[in-house]
């Protein structure tokens, strides 16, 4: 069991994709939360292509933060929750992609970012399972990747490898 910190000395990381349209009102949200919470300021860390949220969450949890949040869609979620496998820290998910089918899944409300953010440091937690795909390749390489909702092969990954972020924003959830 990971001891917790007094609470004048917790602190949370936010992992959030900076594409989304609530970024910025995710993270100042963030950060005033944290305070009226009297929790130290949050870690803000930015995604990138190269870093989806594996790199940034793995460096938030080696800085020993008390909780996670992760802002972004499914990917992101999917990321932060790969990294975060075992720690023992909390994860809230602040739902701000285009499915959000975990959230969805889950019943978090969609709409309020606050709301969940707020739950980081009042909220209960719900422990969920976590899939693990051993993927071996042609080459004879092999890699895990962790999924939350769903995991796909063949017509299912190229169909949502192949959609272009546009697309999505145009259509959104169906």
């Amino acid at each position: 069991m990971r001891e917790e910190r007094e609470s004048s000395s917790r602190r949370a990381a936010l992992v959030f994709n900076p594409t989304k349209a609530t970024a910025d009102q995710v993270r100042a949200a963030a950060v005033r939360l944290s305070a009226e919470a009297g929790w130290e300021p949050p870690l803000l860390l930015e995604t990138t292509i190269d870093d989806p949220g594996q790199g940034v969450t793995a460096a938030a949890l080696a800085a020993g933060v008390s909780a996670v949040m992760v802002a972004g869609g499914d990917g992101t979620v999917r990321a932060v929750a790969e990294a975060m496998r075992g720690s023992g820290v909390p994860l809230t998910i602040v739902p701000s992609g285009t499915g959000n089918l975990l959230a969805r899944n889950l019943g978090l409300p969609l709409d309020n970012p606050e709301r969940m953010i707020t739950a980081t440091f009042s909220g209960t937690t719900t422990s969920i399972d976590i899939g693990i795909a051993d993927v071996e390749r042609s080459d004879g390489t092999r890699s895990e990747h962790a999924f939350v909702v769903m995991a796909g092969i063949g017509m299912d990954a190229a169909m949502i490898a192949n959609t272009r972020p546009k697309l999505k924003k145009q259509i959104g959830w169906m």
